[in-house]
């Protein structure tokens, strides 16, 4: 009797866990441009993206690194106030890297860029902000330091 108790409690727990788990997962495995793009971004930064007029999404395999690229409406950028964006005169040399996923014409030209960076779950993540331009980079990497 004590075991039938104990393997109805496991799985009453697998079964409420089952959805997170899920969710997790599939947020952590979600490299390419197939689906949940901007979410993922949003899940490892804990910053929003505004909704956005266009998105280029691009995934380097050998890079094992995501980058999009968002027109923000003018409104949708006061969203960044509130975060700690870094003011830079050109891009970040980690993001440099990733910037060779793009063509040239999507590559930030700026003299005024504003950057915010982290880490989580050992992905290493970038936000590159054109105020000027209204555009903004997302990078994600995925390789495991």
């Amino acid at each position: 009797m004590k075991h039938k108790k104990k393997m109805l409690w496991g799985i009453r727990i697998l079964i409420v866990s089952s959805p997170f788990l899920f969710v997790y997962q599939t947020f952590v495995e979600s490299k390419g441009c197939n689906q949940l793009v901007i979410d993922t971004f949003e899940v490892y930064s804990g910053i929003n993206i505004p909704k956005v007029n266009s998105v280029n999404c691009y995934y380097g395999e050998n890079l094992e690194t995501r980058i999009s690229i968002y027109d923000v409406p003018i409104p949708g950028r006061m969203s960044f106030v509130k975060f700690d964006f870094e003011e830079l005169s050109m891009a970040s040399d980690y993001f440099r890297e990733s910037l060779g996923l793009l063509a040239e014409n999507e590559r930030p030209n700026s003299n005024r860029l504003l950057l915010a960076s982290g880490e989580k779950w050992g992905r290493k993540w970038t936000y590159l902000f054109d105020p000027n331009s209204d555009r903004l980079w997302a990078s994600l990497n995925f390789e495991a330091d």
